[in-house]
């Protein structure tokens, strides 16, 4: 163990001294006067050339100054360093790790520790090279890096390394790309560890917190756990994050994360994706589409997130406990409870404990709970539409100093019935206090206003009521007894009972039980009704009177009311009905009119003008038909089916007429016959698309499509797919039904040829787009494509070799997208003497031949172009390419690799006669 003494750069008593003379694995505490700076006066860093450990005070207490002049510490190679309790500032360099630079596999462990103000190219504070630097209880502020890692730049190349941050704030850091946080996954796997952590008001160009790359393999994926990202900024893409996986890989794991408030001048306010999948679960965003840009890039939204437009309510970043700077969640803030409790740590970012409440926070804070109190307003009472004479109010509190002030209190009424309006109001709490002044809606009773706040108990109920105003209603009647077809009008009239003022709303007249109509109160307060519907009695009671009522529902502030019963008396008619048939016998699909007419019988007298008419046909109602001048209905129908109908026409009456059926008429139907009209079917080229067939029964009928041609075409329904070369037949028919004879059936034929080129569409070895389908069904001198939807797969031949004997070009989507394998079962492709073949931007690999041409075996003539011949075997000669006696093969901008052969040729082999050129390949 070596003490500090003084805060000299060197000497006795110095740190640097102390560094010089610890043995290896040894300690470096201080016996300062704090608190104290160690300034860097010589301009040069401290190396650490052996294992140590520097044990310092705190970080108010010692800090150690490069005097923006030099970076203040090196980690040399392979040492391992663990530094506890110390400022680091002022560090300065034009190379990497302008605070502390770790070199190659060194290693770094950094606790209750704090960089500031440190500048360098990379990792304005902490440059990390093939390490896995443990962080705890960091602070990194107002550091800067003319590149990469405002604060922090990790790189792996060639090896795995996993930084582990817990409990660390990035605030007031910046960059070019990454403003906090740079991970570098240059050949290497650079996927560090956050959980609670907290980024905010770091900037960049790209990245305005956090920027991660994986390039030529490498990969970058972090996981994030419990972090918050708020206000920080990118001037040009991905305000909080930018994931870049072009050239390797780049998929961050984001639960229980908080994105918010973050900006980006051109793209992706919280997120911004190149060739990356980032996968997010119980994250709290903005939006996931105006916010989350993408390009080439896939998201994956787990279970729990949420989306909003609204306020996340998020304190200022202070001081809440802990030994960093945290961000509150505030009352009603829509993170609190919302993360995922199987991902929770055990603490927040200040080591307060998690959960609490009813489930994990989001972000790096855990509220430690909220307290609400009722204040003033409880039990009072207002009339309809006005507001209440006194607000109600919530004081909010936390026994855990833990901020209130601009968090939300919910005050929630009924959803329907006597209530607020509106239902659902918030408050913003100002000083400790929430308050809401509610307005009763226009319904009168007594109900209960719930305020509440996410994160906050108990719920606090307050007593309100809403109180209305009473009326009278009176009614009289124009004409009383009556006869049935003259016309009454009843006369409502409502009073304001306490008052003179006028109520509106709608009066409701009734006749015992059963509702007549509605009038609505006029500016005197009268409504009326007019009928000369009543019968003589009510139904099944005829000759007593009708017992009249008018309601009065309530409106405006007006409690209800029921008049007095007017006894009304009214009389009854009686009808009789006539039906005849337009044709009788018919044949299934004539169209029969039947025509009722209905009779009032004297002494009555009546309008029947809109009443309806039932057609039966025996039990069954066939329609209705509407009575018209005359008292005329009729019923017109082609669908009654084949076979002896006998038909009525009823007449069900109404409160004034009695109703009255018709004898049956006897209507005799007959079958009918049917043809199908099926049109000519175009010929097809292999490659099209399955396609749809028509064809019409004059039934209406629908026709049945099938073939006998199953090895060219196949029928399912009325979709014609396509198989193979040759003629296909499709037949229509129409099997008839009750109604209708069966239908002759019709056959329609077309050929299906060659194409000149066809898109693969499958990476299946046998089927209609197969690439071996392609092959063979391709015209001489035709091409081959593929479907941009084959992009990143492999078409594995199950079936051996593709053999071609004509002019074909293979026209792949690039060697990099699309590969054909012979699964190391078959040679992939065998060109004959009559073969001429052009395959450009595909990937033949996974050949296995017993003899010669492993990947292809070529006898006529080929042209490479763009290609890739990988890991194909031969038992003879050419692992790659093997050419026959004579063959030609031209290889350009392509690459033959891996490939071996047992006797020559691993690559190519030329056959005799033959002749090989190779340009600008590898």
């Amino acid at each position: 163990t070596r003490t500090v003494t003084n805060d000299g750069d060197s000497g006795a008593g110095s740190l640097r001294q102390a560094i010089a003379d610890v043995c290896a694995g040894g300690t470096v505490n201080f016996s300062l006067s704090y608190p104290a700076t160690i300034t860097l006066t010589s301009g040069v860093a401290l190396t650490l050339t052996k294992d140590v450990t520097i044990t310092g005070p705190g970080a108010d207490k010692v800090a150690v100054s490069g005097n923006a002049a030099t970076r203040v510490f090196v980690v040399d190679r392979y040492v391992s360093v663990s530094i506890d309790g110390l400022t680091i500032r002022d560090g300065r360099t034009g190379g990497d790790g302008g605070g502390i630079l770790v070199l190659d596999s060194g290693q770094l462990s950094m606790i209750n520790s704090t960089f500031t103000a440190n500048q360098a190219n990379n990792g304005g504070a902490l440059s990390v090279e093939r390490s896995s630097p443990g962080l705890i209880n960091v602070t990194f502020s107002g550091n800067s890096a003319t590149n990469r890692g405002g604060a922090m730049y990790s790189v792996a190349y060639d090896n795995s390394c996993c930084t582990y941050l817990r409990n660390v704030i990035f605030s007031g850091n910046s960059a070019a790309l990454g403003g906090a946080m740079y991970n570098y996954g240059n050949g290497g796997s650079n996927s560090p560890s956050l959980e609670n952590v907290t980024f905010s008001g770091n900037s960049a160009s790209q990245g305005g917190a956090m920027f991660n790359y994986g390039t030529s393999g490498g990969v970058s994926s972090p996981s994030l756990i419990n972090v918050t990202f708020v206000g920080n900024s990118a001037t040009s893409r991905g305000g909080a994050m930018y994931n870049n996986g072009g050239g390797g890989s780049s998929s961050p794991s984001l639960v229980n994360v908080i994105l918010w408030g973050n900006t980006a001048t051109t793209a992706g306010a919280q997120l911004f994706n190149v060739s990356a999948a980032p996968i997010i679960s119980f994250t709290l965003v903005p939006s996931s589409t105006a916010d989350i840009a993408v390009s080439s890039s896939t998201i994956t939204w787990g279970p729990g997130n949420i989306t909003s437009g609204g306020d996340a309510l998020l304190g200022a970043l202070g001081d809440y406990g802990g030994d960093t700077q945290t961000m509150p969640l505030l009352p009603g803030s829509p993170a609190i409870d919302a993360g995922d409790a199987t991902a929770c740590p055990d603490t927040d970012q200040r080591g307060a404990t998690r959960p609490v409440g009813d489930g994990c926070d989001m972000g790096a804070f855990e509220r430690q709970g909220f307290t609400l109190s009722k204040g003033t307003g409880d039990s009072q009472s207002a009339a309809w539409g006005m507001a209440f004479g006194a607000p109600i109010t919530v004081a909010v509190s936390s026994t855990f100093t833990e901020p209130v002030d601009g968090g939300q209190v919910t005050f929630a009424g009924p959803l329907s019935g006597a209530g607020t309006a509106p239902i659902t109001g918030t408050a913003t709490i100002t000083g400790g206090v929430a308050i809401f002044t509610p307005t009763a809606n226009s319904a009168a009773g007594s109900y209960n206003v719930t305020a509440s706040a996410a994160g906050a108990s108990p719920a606090i109920t307050f007593a309100l009521t809403n109180t209305m105003r009473a009326s009278a209603t009176t009614l009289a009647s124009s004409a009383n007894p009556s006869v049935f077809g003259q016309s009454v009008t009843f006369t409502a009239t409502v009073t304001d009972s306490v008052g003179s003022v006028v109520p509106m709303g709608v009066i409701t007249f009734t006749d015992g039980t059963t509702e007549l109509g509605t009038g609505t109160l006029n500016a005197s307060g009268v409504a009326t009704y007019t009928t000369s519907s009543l019968i003589s009695g009510p139904p099944g009671t005829p000759g007593q009177p009708h017992p009249i009522t008018a309601e009065y529902g309530g409106e405006g502030g007006f409690v209800g009311s029921t008049s007095q019963t007017v006894n009304q008396v009214v009389n009854q008619a009686t009808t009789t009905v006539t039906l005849t048939s337009s044709l009788n016998p018919s044949i299934y699909g004539n169209s029969v009119v039947f025509t009722a007419t209905v009779t009032v019988e004297a002494p009555g007298a009546a309008s029947l003008i809109g009443e309806e008419v039932i057609f039966k046909d025996g039990a069954n109602t066939l329609s209705t038909g509407t009575l018209g001048a005359g008292g005329v209905a009729t019923y017109t129908t082609s669908l009654l089916g084949a076979g002896v109908h006998t038909i009525t026409a009823d007449y069900a009456g109404t409160p004034n007429v009695l109703g009255s059926t018709s004898s049956g008429v006897v209507q005799t139907v007959n079958m009918a016959n049917q043809t199908i009209t099926f049109g000519e079917l175009g010929d097809k080229q292999y490659g099209a698309d399955a396609f749809p067939v028509t064809a019409t029964a004059s039934s209406g009928l629908t026709a049945v499509f099938t073939t006998t041609t199953t090895s060219v075409c196949t029928v399912s329904g009325t979709t014609v797919s396509l198989v193979d070369n040759g003629s296909c037949t499709i037949y229509a028919s129409q099997p008839g039904n009750e109604n209708y004879l069966a239908a002759t059936p019709v056959d329609r034929s077309f050929n299906l040829t060659c194409a000149e080129s066809v898109v693969v569409n499958t990476p299946a070895d046998s089927g209609y787009r197969t690439l071996r389908g392609a092959v063979a069904n391709l015209c001489a001198g035709g091409t081959v494509t593929f479907d941009a939807a084959l992009d990143n797969q492999t078409i594995a031949l199950s079936s051996g070799q593709i053999a071609i004997t004509k002019t074909v070009t293979i026209d792949g989507p690039g060697a990099a997208k699309l590969a054909v394998s012979g699964s190391n079962a078959s040679r992939v492709f065998d060109i004959g003497a009559s073969g001429v073949v052009t395959l450009t931007a595909l990937t033949v690999r996974d050949g296995s031949a017993a003899d010669v041409g492993g990947g292809i075996r070529n006898n006529g003539r080929l042209t490479l172009s763009a290609a890739a011949i990988v890991s194909n075997t031969a038992g003879t000669y050419g692992g790659g390419i093997g050419n026959g006696t004579g063959a030609a093969v031209t290889i350009t901008a392509s690459t033959i690799a891996t490939n071996t052969a047992v006797y020559g040729g691993g690559g190519v082999s030329t056959g005799i006669g033959g002749v090989t050129t190779i340009s600008s390949s590898t």
